[in-house]
C-alpha cells in the first residue's frame, strides 16, 4: 500500500511538472531575449528572405507588450529597414474578439530603404519565388474591425533609389495619431521634408488630417498576402481639412479594387479660403495595380486653379516662378494600354499674373491651349490632330500657334506616300508680344528685358522624306531694353530672317540666314551666314558675311569691354566706321580638320579704306595637334593711311605715351608654317608725320619707313633675316640703317649687327630728349658706321664692338668741317667688364682736335680684387668741342637761385641709395695732354683716382694751366646712407689772367693784365640736396692780384660787376646834383667813370685781396680790398646767401672821392640803394670839392625831389 502511494506521489508530481512547471519553463524560454533573437528573428528572416538582426528584443506575452531596439532587416547586402527603437503594446482581449487593437505604439529612428528596379519592381514587390510555399488554411480568420492608440513615430525617413540614384527622400517625419478606428473621424499630424532629386525641398512644418476612412478587409486574411498588399478590397474616405503651408484643403476619395485595377470613382481636392472653395480639382477613371501594367485611363476636370496652388504644385516640381493671379480651367481625357497613348484637351487661362523673385514681371495676360495626339505602337502610328494656342495681351493677339495640316504617320513601312507626305507645320504669329515674359525664364543674376516686342511669323515643320524639322524666321525685335550683369542694350531692333534646321535628325543647318540690328533706328551690324554641321562625323561648312559692322554695334558689347578707355577712344577716333567680313570655310572635327576657303576683312573710316586682312590661299588648320596648321597659313594686311592715333587708344596710360598726328600705311604678309609656332613677317611698314610724346620725350613730325623679313620659331627664337629702315623728318631723310639679328624668348641671348648707311644733321631731330635735341648745334653731319652686339642673360655675358666715320661734322662756330672716328670693343661677363677699347678722335684740315681713349678692366661685384680704368689723351680742343652745345643762358650768367622750400621725391630717394656697388675696388688714372681752350688757354690734367669702400679720392689731382701748375686732392663717401660726405682743397702760385680775359671775355684786351700771385681754397660738407647743402656746407677762399687790369666787359658777369657798381651809380647821378662838374677833381672821376661805363678804360688795380669763408648757408665777404693808382682803394663787405640775396656794403676812393654805396637784392636782380648813395655822398664829399653857394642851393631847395629825380635815372638791372 505504501509503496502504491509512493507511486502515485511520483505520478502526481511527475503530472504536476509536466503541466505547470514545463510550460511555465518554456514560457520563460520561448520568451527569452536570447530565444527571440537567436531563433524567432533567424527564422523569421528566413521566412521573409531577409537577415534581421537586433541589439535588444524583448516580449512579453503577459503584459502584450513587444521592446525592440537598434532593429535592422537586410537583404543581398542591402539594408532594408533601421529602427532605433520601437516599442509596441496591444490588447490580447480584442484580439480574441477579433478586433485588430494597438493600445501604444512608439517608435524612433526609423529608415526605410526601397530599391526600385528598371522593371518597376522593387524591394517590397510581392516576389512568390523568394517564399517556401505554404498551403493557405481552410478556415478563414475573420477580423470584425481595427484600432490604433497612441501611435507616435519620431525621425521617420524613407528613401526611394531608383537606378542607384536617389529619386524621392522623405526626411525627419514625425506622425502623431491620437486614435484610429474603422469607420469613425480621425486627426494625423505630420512634419517633416520631402526631397525629390529634381526641385527645392519641401518642408511640413505642421500638416493635420481630420478624416473618416472605412477599410474593407480580405475575409481570407492569409499573411502572406499582407506582404503584396492584397488585403484592400475598398477605401473611401474624406478629408475635411487638411493644412499644408498654410493652405487648407479637403479631399474626398472613393476607390474600388477590382482585380488588378483600381476603379477610382472620385478623387476630389479643393482649396478652401474663408471656408469656400475657390479650386476644384477631380479626377476619375482606372489605373492598373501592378507595377507591370501600363494601362490608365483618367478624365481631368479643373476649375479656377488659385496661384497659391500653382505655387505649392511648381514648388513639387522645382519651380521658381509665382502667380499672383491665375484662373485656370482645364477639361481633358488621358488613356494609356499597353501599346497606345492618347491624350486630348483644352487649358484656359485668364488674368495670369506671374512673377519671379528679382525678376521684371510681364503685364497679366490669356493663354488658350488645345491639344489631340494619339500614339499606337501596336499600328506603328502618330495621329496628330490638333495642336493650338493662343496668348492675349490687352484684348489682342500677341503669339498664336497652330498646327497648318494634321498628320498621321505610320512606321511600320516609311516608303508609303501617306508617310513621305507627312509634314506637319506649326505656325507661329507674333503681333507685339510682351518680350518681358522672358524674364521668367532667366536666372535672378542674368539678363532682365526692361521693355521690347516682337512681331512677325515663324514656322517650323517636320519632313519625313527628309527626317527634317525646319524654322524658317521673319521675325522683328523692336524697342528692347535690356541689362545684365555684362551689358546694357537701349533702344535696340533685331530683325532675323532666313531658315535654321535640323537635317536627318543628325545635320544643323542654316540658310539664308540673316540678322539686322539696330540701334535707335540706325542699322549698326547686318550678319549673314548659310552652314550645317553634320553630328555624325562632326563635319560641315560655313559662311560668314557682316557687310556692316559700325561704330554704335559698341552698346552691344558687354559692359566691361565697352568701358574700357582704349576700346572707346579708339571707336571715337575711327567713327563713323563700318567693319565688314566675308569668310567661309568647311570642317571635319572627326578628323581635326578644319578648311578655311575665303577671309576678308575689311574697315572703313569716313568712308575711306583704312585696314584690310585678306587669306591669301586656302588653308587647313588640324585643331587638336601640336603642329596644327597643314603647311602654311598665309595672310596679307594692309593699312591705308591709317590714323595712329588708333594706336594711342591702345597704349595704357601707366606707359606716359601719347600719340597726337601720324599716318600709317603697311603691306604685311604674314606667313604661318606648320604651326602657329613657326612664322615669318615680310613686307613694309611706313609711318609719316608722327608726333609721339613718351613721358618727357618728344618725337616730332617724324618719319619711319620699314622694310623687314622676321621669322619666329616655337614663339622662342626671332631672326630679323633684314631690316632696311629709313627715319627722317617732314619727308627729308635723316638716317638709313639695316639689320640682321637672332633673339632668344623669353630674352637670354641675342646677335645683332647693324649697318649704319647714312645720318645726318636732320638726325638731331629724332633725338627724343628735348633738352639734349635743344642743347646740340650741329649744321651738317655725314656719318657711317657698323654694329655687332650680343648677350646672354643666363650666363651675364656681353660682347660688343662698333665702329662710326663721320666725314662731315661743322656747326655755325667751326671756321672749318671735322672729321671723327669712334671705335668700341668692350666684353662683360658675370665677374668683370673689359672695355677693350674705347676711342674717339676729331679732325679738321688735317690737324687733331682731339684724341681720346679709354681702357678697363672692372670687377663685378661681388667679384673681390682691384678694378683699373685708364683714361688718356694726346689733344682735347675744349672749344672745339663746346662749340657743338648750346648754353642755356649767356657764357656769365649764373645758374638759378637754390630753391630749398621742397626737394623731390625722387632726390630724396636716391640721397639713400648707395651709387657705389659694394665692395668695389677701383684705381683710375687720367692722363690728358694738350687740353686747349682756344689760342689762349692750354693745359694738362693727371689724376690719381681711387674707390674703396664707398669712398672716392683723387690724390693727387694735378692740373697745368699755361705752365702754371694747380694741385688739388678731395674725396667723396658714397659709402653713406643718408649724406655723402666731401672734402675739396687746391692751391696754386703765379697764374697770370689775361688768357683768362681774353678767351673768357672773347675780347681784344691788349692792356689787360694781372696775376693771381696765390690762391687756395678748400671746403668740405654733406650730401648734394640743397637742405643738406645749407646746413652742412663750409669753407674758404683766398686769394692775392698782383697788377690787375680788369676788362670792362667782364661786367657781364655777376659778381665782377659788383666791383663796378658803385662808380656806375655814380655816372648815372652826376647831372642830377647842380655844381658836381665845377670840381676839377670831381670833373676827372665823373670822367673815369663814363669812359669806364662806355667801355673804353679797364678796372686797374695794383694789388688785391680776396678771402671768402662760407658759414650758415652764406658767402661771408671777409676782406675784399683792392689799391690802385686812380681808384686808390676799393673795399666790399657784407655776405651772398646760398639763396643769391645780397647784403653787400661797397666803399670806393677815386683820387679822393668816397663812393659809399649799399647793395641789396638778389645777384640776378641788385637793388643798389640810391638815395643813400647821394646823401651820403654829400656828407663825405661836399666840404671838400663843392662850393659853399651850391650847398646852400642844395640844402634851400627839394633834396626830396633831387633824389626822386635821381632814383629814375638809375634802374636796377
Amino acid at each position: 500500500m505504501k509503496k502504491k502511494i509512493k507511486i502515485l506521489i511520483i505520478v502526481f508530481t511527475a503530472l504536476v511538472a509536466f503541466t505547470v512547471i514545463l510550460p511555465v519553463c518554456l514560457y520563460f524560454i520561448l520568451t527569452s531575449q536570447y530565444f527571440c533573437k537567436k531563433v524567432i528573428l533567424p527564422i523569421a528572416g528566413s521566412f521573409s528572405g531577409t537577415e534581421i538582426k537586433a541589439a535588444e528584443f524583448s516580449l512579453s506575452p503577459m503584459k502584450s507588450r513587444l521592446r525592440i531596439k537598434d532593429l535592422s532587416v537586410s537583404s543581398k547586402g542591402k539594408k532594408l529597414l533601421a529602427a532605433g527603437e520601437i516599442d509596441l503594446s496591444w490588447g490580447l482581449w480584442e484580439l480574441l474578439k477579433k478586433n485588430i487593437a494597438i493600445e501604444s505604439l512608439s517608435a524612433s529612428k526609423i529608415n526605410i530603404y526601397i530599391y526600385q528596379a528598371d522593371d518597376g519592381k522593387s524591394n517590397i514587390s510581392g516576389d512568390s519565388k523568394t517564399r517556401p510555399k505554404k498551403t493557405a488554411p481552410s478556415s478563414s480568420i475573420g477580423l470584425n474591425g481595427f484600432v490604433f492608440r497612441k501611435i507616435r513615430i519620431d525621425d521617420l525617413n524613407l528613401e526611394l533609389r531608383e537606378g542607384g540614384k536617389s529619386k524621392v527622400d522623405l526626411k525627419k517625419f514625425r506622425i502623431l495619431i491620437p486614435e484610429l478606428k474603422n469607420g469613425e473621424e480621425a486627426k494625423i499630424e505630420i512634419s517633416g521634408i520631402i526631397k525629390a532629386s529634381a526641385g527645392e525641398d519641401i518642408k511640413i512644418s505642421s500638416a493635420s488630417l481630420e478624416n473618416k476612412t472605412m477599410i474593407t478587409l480580405d475575409k481570407n486574411f492569409i499573411p502572406e498576402k499582407i506582404a503584396s498588399a492584397t488585403v484592400i478590397n475598398r477605401i473611401s474616405g474624406n478629408i475635411d481639412k487638411f493644412s499644408m503651408d498654410g493652405q487648407v484643403f479637403t479631399i474626398a476619395a472613393k476607390a474600388v479594387r477590382n482585380n488588378e485595377k483600381l476603379h477610382l470613382e472620385r478623387l476630389s481636392i479643393k482649396e478652401l479660403a474663408g471656408g469656400q472653395p475657390i479650386s476644384d480639382i477631380n479626377l476619375s477613371g482606372n489605373v492598373a495595380l501592378s507595377p507591370m501594367a501600363s494601362e490608365m485611363e483618367m478624365d481631368i476636370k479643373v476649375n479656377g486653379l488659385s496661384p497659391q496652388l500653382i505655387d505649392l504644385i511648381q514648388g513639387f516640381a522645382g519651380g521658381k516662378c509665382k502667380f499672383t493671379n491665375a484662373h485656370i480651367t482645364y477639361s481633358g481625357h488621358m488613356s494609356r494600354k499597353e501599346n497606345s497613348f492618347d491624350t486630348r484637351g483644352e487649358i484656359n487661362c485668364r488674368g495670369i499674373n506671374v512673377s519671379r523673385a528679382g525678376r521684371k514681371a510681364s503685364k497679366p495676360f490669356d493663354m488658350n491651349v488645345k491639344h489631340d495626339l494619339s500614339i499606337d505602337i501596336a499600328k506603328q502610328e502618330i495621329s496628330l490632330k490638333t495642336i493650338s494656342a493662343e496668348i492675349t495681351e490687352n484684348k489682342h493677339k500677341a503669339l498664336e500657334l497652330s498646327l497648318s495640316n494634321p498628320s498621321l504617320f505610320s512606321w511600320e513601312n516609311k516608303k508609303t506616300d501617306k508617310n513621305i507626305n507627312f509634314a506637319p507645320k506649326l505656325q507661329l504669329r507674333f503681333n507685339d508680344f510682351d518680350l518681358r515674359i522672358l524674364n521668367l525664364f532667366f536666372p535672378a543674376d542674368s539678363m532682365q528685358i526692361e521693355n521690347g516686342w516682337i512681331n512677325g511669323q515663324s514656322a517650323a515643320q517636320y519632313k519625313i522624306s527628309e527626317n527634317s524639322i525646319e524654322m524658317n524666321l521673319n521675325t522683328q525685335i523692336s524697342g528692347l531694353d535690356a541689362q545684365s550683369p555684362y551689358c546694357t542694350a537701349k533702344d535696340i531692333s533685331i530683325s532675323k530672317k532666313g531658315n535654321i534646321g535640323i537635317k536627318n535628325f543628325s545635320d544643323i543647318y542654316s540658310k539664308g540666314l540673316e540678322i539686322e540690328i539696330r540701334k535707335a533706328n540706325k542699322v549698326c551690324a547686318v550678319i549673314k551666314t548659310d552652314s550645317i554641321l553634320k553630328l555624325e562625323d562632326l563635319s560641315g561648312n560655313a559662311s560668314l558675311e557682316i557687310p556692316i559692322l559700325t561704330e554704335d554695334v559698341i552698346v552691344l558689347l558687354p559692359e566691361y569691354l565697352r568701358n574700357i578707355h582704349e576700346l572707346k577712344t579708339t571707336a571715337a577716333k575711327l567713327a563713323p566706321f563700318n567693319l565688314s567680313i566675308n569668310a567661309g570655310t568647311s570642317f571635319d572635327l572627326a578628323r581635326n580638320n578644319i578648311d578655311i576657303d575665303t577671309f576678308a576683312l575689311e574697315l572703313k573710316s569716313r568712308n575711306s579704306r583704312v585696314l584690310t586682312l585678306l587669306l591669301q590661299e586656302k588653308a587647313r588648320l588640324l585643331p587638336g595637334k601640336s603642329d596644327w596648321i597643314d603647311k602654311t597659313l598665309k595672310v596679307r594686311v594692309n593699312a591705308d593711311n591709317l590714323d595712329l592715333t588708333i594706336a594711342d587708344s591702345f597704349i595704357p596710360p601707366v606707359a606716359d605715351m601719347f600719340v597726337s598726328s601720324g599716318r600709317l600705311t603697311a603691306d604685311i604678309m604674314t606667313t604661318l608654317k606648320s604651326s602657329a609656332e613657326n612664322m615669318n613677317y615680310n613686307g613694309t611698314l611706313y609711318i609719316k608725320g608722327a608726333n609721339v610724346r613718351c613721358s618727357q620725350n618728344i618725337f616730332t613730325s617724324t618719319d619711319v619707313r620699314n622694310t623687314f623679313n622676321i621669322d619666329l620659331t616655337d614663339y622662342t627664337k626671332m631672326k630679323i633675316i633684314s631690316l632696311e629702315t629709313e627715319a627722317g623728318q617732314g619727308g627729308k631723310k635723316a638716317l638709313s640703317f639695316s639689320s640682321t639679328a637672332e633673339f632668344d624668348f623669353p630674352v637670354s641671348s641675342a646677335n645683332i649687327k647693324l649697318k649704319l648707311k647714312s645720318l645726318n644733321s636732320l638726325a638731331i631731330g629724332l633725338i627724343p630728349l628735348e633738352d639734349i635735341r635743344k642743347s646740340i648745334s650741329i649744321n651738317s653731319i655725314d656719318m657711317t658706321g657698323d654694329v655687332k652686339f650680343s648677350y646672354n642673360t643666363q650666363k651675364e655675358e656681353i660682347s660688343a664692338s662698333a665702329s662710326f666715320d663721320i666725314s662731315k661734322l661743322q656747326n655755325e662756330k667751326l671756321t672749318r668741317p671735322l672729321k671723327s672716328a669712334i671705335i668700341l670693343d668692350m666684353a662683360k661677363s658675370r665677374e668683370r667688364l673689359d672695355i677693350r677699347k674705347l676711342s674717339c678722335n676729331l679732325t679738321g684740315n688735317n690737324e687733331k682736335m682731339a684724341d681720346l681713349t679709354i681702357r678697363a678692366n672692372l670687377l663685378m661685384p661681388p667679384a673681390k680684387g682691384k678694378s683699373v680704368f685708364y683714361l688718356n689723351s694726346e689733344r682735347i680742343d675744349i672749344s672745339a668741342i663746346e662749340s657743338f652745345f648750346v648754353p642755356k643762358n649767356d657764357a656769365y650768367t649764373t645758374e638759378q637761385p637754390l630753391k630749398s622750400e621742397s626737394v623731390p621725391a625722387d632726390e630724396k630717394k636716391s640721397e639713400k641709395q648707395n651709387p657705389v656697388p659694394e665692395n668695389l675696388e677701383l684705381e683710375a688714372r687720367v692722363n690728358l695732354k694738350n687740353i686747349s681752350y682756344g689760342k689762349e688757354l692750354k693745359g694738362e690734367c693727371s689724376s690719381l683716382i681711387k674707390i674703396k669702400n664707398g669712398l672716392v679720392r683723387a690724390d693727387p689731382l694735378k692740373l697745368i694751366l699755361n705752365g702754371t701748375q694747380i694741385n688739388c686732392n678731395g674725396e667723396i663717401d658714397l659709402s653713406a646712407k643718408d649724406d655723402y660726405p666731401f672734402a675739396f682743397k687746391a692751391d696754386f702760385k703765379g697764374l697770370q689772367l689775361p688768357p683768362i680775359f681774353k678767351e673768357l671775355a672773347k675780347g681784344g684786351y691788349g692792356n689787360t693784365r694781372g696775376s693771381i700771385e696765390e690762391f687756395s681754397t678748400s671746403f668740405k660738407g654733406k650730401g648734394f640736396s640743397v637742405s643738406a647743402m645749407e646746413k652742412n656746407f663750409s669753407g674758404s677762399l683766398n686769394a692775392d692780384f698782383k697788377d690787375l687790369s680788369i676788362p670792362n666787359e667782364m661786367r657781364k658777369d655777376q659778381y665782377i660787376a659788383l666791383l663796378f657798381m658803385s662808380i656806375e651809380v655814380l655816372a648815372k647821378v652826376q647831372n642830377s646834383i647842380p655844381g658836381l662838374a665845377s670840381s676839377k677833381a670831381l670833373s676827372d672821376t665823373l670822367s673815369f667813370s663814363n669812359d669806364l661805363s662806355s667801355n673804353t678804360k679797364n678796372l686797374d688795380f695794383s694789388t688785391g685781396e680776396l678771402k671768402l669763408v662760407t658759414e650758415n648757408s652764406k658767402v661771408n665777404i671777409a676782406k675784399c680790398l683792392f689799391k690802385g693808382a686812380f681808384i686808390k682803394e676799393l673795399k666790399i663787405s657784407g655776405n651772398i646767401g646760398f639763396d643769391k640775396k645780397l647784403a653787400i656794403v661797397s666803399e670806393t676812393d677815386i683820387n679822393g672821392l668816397l663812393l659809399p654805396l649799399k647793395i641789396g637784392g638778389t645777384i640776378e636782380k641788385p637793388k643798389p640803394n640810391i638815395e643813400a648813395f647821394i646823401a651820403a655822398f654829400i656828407e663825405k664829399n661836399a666840404l671838400n670839392i663843392l662850393k659853399p653857394q651850391n650847398i646852400s642851393n642844395i640844402i634851400e631847395g627839394d633834396l626830396g625831389g633831387l633824389l626822386k629825380g635821381a632814383g629814375k635815372l638809375f634802374k636796377t638791372r
